[in-house]
């Protein structure tokens, strides 16, 4: 007869996230490409937002006097003084963080992704922090 392999643990789910993440990619008008999160949000075309930025990312959340509004095809919009401050450019892939219950999203960029998760991650597969 044949052993077993054992079979994996499997951690406890918690309950459901009140966040939403995607990852999306910034265009040359600082778009961001990502539906999930402007689908969760139920932002549409013609929204006003504001856009602020605090410790290294940007905040975008719907105000009806905010002076930015959601393209026609509804996405995340960062204006390009926003960008500067951040140190994002066209091409750049962010994070987006959002919680519905307050309406807004939160961009981060991978550096930020990487500063926070390195020192586990790289604990998990026994290698030394770069």
């Amino acid at each position: 007869m044949r052993s077993r392999l054992p079979l994996a643990e499997v951690m406890p789910v918690p309950g459901d996230a009140s966040w939403v993440y995607g990852i999306g990619r910034v265009d040359a008008s600082g778009r961001i490409a990502e539906n999930t999160v402007v689908r969760a949000l139920g932002w549409a075309a013609g929204d006003h937002v504001s856009v602020s930025v605090r410790g290294g990312a940007a905040v975008v959340r719907r105000d009806p006097q905010g002076v930015f509004t959601i393209p026609a095809v509804a996405r995340v919009l960062l204006p390009g003084p926003v960008r500067t401050r951040v140190g994002v450019s066209a091409g750049d892939r962010l994070l987006l963080a959002a919680d519905p219950a307050q309406d807004v999203v939160v961009t981060f960029p991978m550096r930020a992704l990487d500063a926070v998760l390195a020192p586990h991650t790289s604990s998990l597969v026994g290698g030394e922090l770069s």
